[in-house]
């Protein structure tokens, strides 16, 4: 069993009940079973013996997988690699829900878990033609399957503030799913065929340099690529795209307009409690709006979860995107912010199911596309 190897985190996570508060999939439900005392129960009661039946499927499934549990924890306990070992148990036992088998074929077949046919990718449905050339790009753009298939708009206003740089870049012809999903999903073997198919891309562009929009994607490449066998860092530079877009601020390279409008950035879990980026995007808003960006009362570590991997609840598609945007509008409301950032599509999508009224919600770079 996959749990087995994770045992230290079973043994310390099946009677604490010290991160109850902070669980995304519980607070949502109130239920015992979504919270992380009651997956680690049924995980041990796996460990010991039992069998897995439908409830405790749909337990380990129903963990939106954003890690605030672990962000919270003071022993550092990772709950969500006992999570993802599980759902691999699962999967190889042939107990997986219905609906993830259907977004492995759809990722499998199309790059993308949301049933959408490859002919609706960025590359075809935009004037932006530009495969990967012979004269090899100093910067290769890497959008992820939301953007890539549903917020075209957030890889436009990356294409216009690559233009405004000059630089020499370009996108794959056909972008490849990184394999994240699969693996968040307990399809290891999967996701890492897929993996490997993108990472041949990437090194074939002769890039130095991958600039990446998606925070699953990002943290696919530069967490888990390396354990799947495929390191991309001690060959090109990985960025996150506030990464790329600080640096050419600090550079002067990028000099924006100003704005006078309260600014809220809404953390990235796959950024900020995965790898630790806080900073970056901070910096980018206040380049633009100096003392009027302020701060939630819950931000970093502590912040709201805003989806990015929340996939799955009871055999169905994740339903609570809105409850989830609701908590970070509210507070956005509290501190008279007029615009929200996300560092995401998906957080865009589940902030803009609020309906925010005279807020404003974009992400980082369609922000700064902006104040060019």
């Amino acid at each position: 069993m996959e749990i087995e190897k994770n045992y230290s985190i079973l043994k310390a996570c099946r009677f604490c009940p010290m991160c109850r508060h902070l669980c995304t999939s519980g607070l949502l439900t109130n239920h015992e079973s979504d919270f992380p005392r009651g997956r680690a129960l049924i995980i041990y009661n796996i460990y010991k013996g039992e069998k897995y039946n439908k409830d405790y499927v749909n337990s380990i499934y129903n963990c939106t997988l954003c890690g605030s549990c672990w962000a919270g924890c003071e022993g550092n306990f990772n709950l969500p690699l006992l999570i993802k070992s599980a759902k691999q148990d699962i999967v190889n036992e042939g107990m997986e829900p219905e609906v993830a088998r259907k977004m492995r074929e759809s990722i499998i077949k199309n790059d993308n878990s949301y049933f959408i046919g490859k002919e609706k990718s960025f590359n075809n449905i935009s004037n932006f033609k530009s495969p990967v050339k012979n004269d090899k790009p100093n910067v290769l753009y890497l959008m992820g399957q939301d953007i890539n298939f549903i917020n075209y708009e957030i890889a436009e206003a990356v294409v216009d503030i690559l233009n405004f740089l000059k630089l020499n870049f370009s996108i794959l012809d056909e972008e490849t799913h990184c394999g994240k999903v699969l693996s968040l999903l307990g399809y290891k073997e999967d996701a890492k065929k897929k993996a490997e198919i993108l990472y041949k891309k990437i090194l074939n562009s002769g890039c130095k340099k991958l600039i990446i929009s998606d925070p699953l994607t990002f943290d696919c490449i530069k967490n888990d690529y390396p354990d799947w066998g495929f390191d991309i860092s001690s060959k090109i530079e990985i960025m996150h795209i506030s990464q790329f877009l600080n640096e050419q601020i600090k550079k002067k390279a990028l000099i924006l307009k100003k704005s006078d409008k309260t600014v809220m950035l809404a953390d990235s879990e796959y950024l900020g409690k995965m790898n630790n980026i806080f900073d970056e995007p901070r910096n980018i808003i206040f380049s633009i709006t100096g003392s009027k960006s302020v701060e939630p009362l819950l931000s970093k570590k502590e912040a709201f979860a805003t989806g990015e991997a929340a996939l799955i609840y009871n055999e169905g598609i994740f339903p609570f995107g809105e409850k989830l945007g609701q908590k970070i509008c509210r507070e956005a409301e509290r501190i008279n912010a007029q615009v929200i950032i996300t560092l995401s599509a998906i957080a865009k999508r589940n902030l803009k199911l609020c309906k925010t009224g005279n807020i404003e919600v974009m992400e980082i770079s369609e922000f700064v596309a902006k104040y060019l």
